[in-house]
């Protein structure tokens, strides 16, 4: 029930609790439930007996969720007073079906909350009142913070953790979004045990509407072990919300050791990536190199092309040559799409050769891969050769088999292939074939029909199949009967391919 407290806050912000409600809902209702609402206001008919009527019919119609049956609950509800609610709580309570579990309690318990949020208190307050199984009794607290957040909160530190915790989070909540300062005073004047946990949660209350609230949280909490995670997790959010001003406020915070000093600045960082500029501009205003290249490094993960070209440099600054390989690593896939040649040229002059491997493959067209094909071949072919022919690398090799049957044709690609050893060439000569089936199919099925080897015979008329699915080109018939002419490992291999 917790969905529908944004609910019960709106329509009663429009509606009003009042006759005009009635009266206007008279208008959008059949007749049983606007003589049922009407009911509530009459001499003739008390508030519970009118409720009793309605909860017979209203609530148990074969629609109870459409607008007529909630509005007419509402101006019932209107009528009713601060010493009706709790018999009004026990009989919704104990009332089955859709309208009483989705709406009706939710309505109820915003209306107690809204009449007498003393008397509601006290009822919440008692756990024995609600069914653990159900979200009512975090739905009354919420509605108790809407009335006056600051009042719920100071009252909870006098009860126990059932209430305290909940009471606590939804009043917070509710109280930053009105005055997230004053909430966090008082937050600070709570018992030191629920100091940080009621600090992330106005946190992650601020995040969104004040996130100067959150990195003034962040840089006036004391360096203590009880607030080492939440002050932590308050500097990880105003970097995302807040990346310039939050990097500006780490570069003049003091901070405990050098070590801390790195691991905020990392934290801030991780969560400004996207903000490639910002990252970029702080760095060049650093005088530490290596902080400079890390932070450079971190935002080219994320920025276009030219940003990466621009931004090497600073990476090249890092004085650590482990260091700088990784972070180069990290920043040049992006430059290998734009600008192949001069990625080549920062890889082979600043990543050692251990990282290479990884950063080739992941530039490489894989075998499935539809960008990379138009990468010329003279610039794939010196790359591809850095990588051992290990299966492990078997995607990137069937990816440059492709990229060259594209460019330079069939001929020249199986060439290629066939120096490869049998670790990678059953890809590569799949890689081949998914480009010829589709321009000259019928040569590509009499290739791989020709094919010795089973694996590699498999993983090439997988690669035909793909390409070459039953059509008016290729009936089921005339595949069954080319599938019948393979191998049994290459069958085996097709199977499922093959299936209808």
């Amino acid at each position: 029930m917790l969905s529908i407290a944004g609910f019960v806050a709106g329509f009663f912000t429009v509606q009003q609790w009042s006759g005009d409600l009635g009266r206007a809902v008279s208008k959008n209702t059949d007749e049983e439930l606007v003589s049922i609402g009407a009911e509530g206001g009459s001499e003739t008919a008390s508030v519970s007996g009118s409720l009793d009527r309605f909860l017979r019919s209203g609530g148990q119609s074969e629609n109870p969720l459409n607008w007529r049956v909630i509005e007419a609950f509402a101006a019932l509800l209107g009528e009713a007073t601060a010493e009706d609610m709790p018999e009004i709580v026990k009989r919704v309570s104990e009332q089955k079906g859709e309208f009483s579990e989705m709406y009706g309690m939710g309505l109820v318990l915003k209306r107690w909350a809204e009449l007498d949020p003393d008397g509601a208190y006290e009822y919440v307050s008692d756990p024995a009142n609600f069914d653990p199984n159900t979200m009512d009794r975090l739905v009354l607290l919420d509605a108790i913070a809407a009335h006056d957040p600051a009042d719920l909160f100071n009252r909870i530190q006098q009860a126990d953790d059932s209430i305290r915790i909940p009471g606590g989070s939804v009043s917070l909540m509710t109280w930053a979004k009105r005055d997230s300062a004053a909430a966090y005073r008082a937050v600070m004047g709570t018992a030191p045990d629920d100091q940080a946990r009621f600090l992330g949660i106005l946190i992650a209350a601020c995040s969104r509407d004040d996130p100067d609230q959150v990195l003034s949280i962040a840089c006036s909490l004391p360096w203590t072990p009880e607030f080492s995670k939440v002050v932590r997790h308050g500097w990880k959010t105003a970097g995302r919300e807040l990346p310039k001003e939050t990097l500006e406020a780490w570069r003049e915070t003091s901070f405990p050791d050098e070590a801390t000093r790195k691991e905020i600045l990392g934290l801030v960082v991780e969560s400004a990536e996207g903000d490639a500029e910002v990252l970029r501009e702080f760095a060049a205003s650093l005088e530490d190199p290596a902080l400079r290249a890390e932070l450079a490094g971190a935002g080219l993960r994320y920025a276009n092309p030219s940003e990466i070209a621009d931004g090497i440099d600073q990476i090249l600054d890092h004085p650590d040559a482990a260091k700088r390989g990784e972070l180069l690593a990290a920043a040049l896939p992006g430059l290998f799409r734009d600008n192949p040649a001069t990625a080549i040229n920062v890889m082979e002059a600043g990543v050692p050769p251990n990282l290479r491997q990884g950063l080739i493959a992941e530039f490489l067209p894989g075998r499935y891969s539809k960008s990379g094909l138009e990468v010329p071949v003279e610039t794939l072919l010196p790359l591809v050769r850095q990588l051992p022919m290990k299966e492990k690398f078997a995607e990137s090799f069937a990816g440059v088999s492709r990229a060259i049957a594209a460019q330079q044709g069939v001929d020249q690609a199986l060439d290629w292939v066939n120096s490869l050893t049998p670790a990678v060439k059953p890809l590569a000569t799949a890689g081949v074939v998914s480009i010829w089936a589709e321009t000259d199919s019928r040569a590509a099925a009499r290739y791989v029909t020709s094919i010795a080897d089973g694996a590699t015979q498999g993983e090439a008329a997988s690669a035909f199949l793909d390409k070459a699915f039953p059509d008016d080109a290729w009936p089921r018939e005339r595949l069954d009967g080319w599938r019948a002419s393979l191998s049994k490992e290459a069958r085996d291999r097709t199977e499922g391919d093959f299936s209808e």
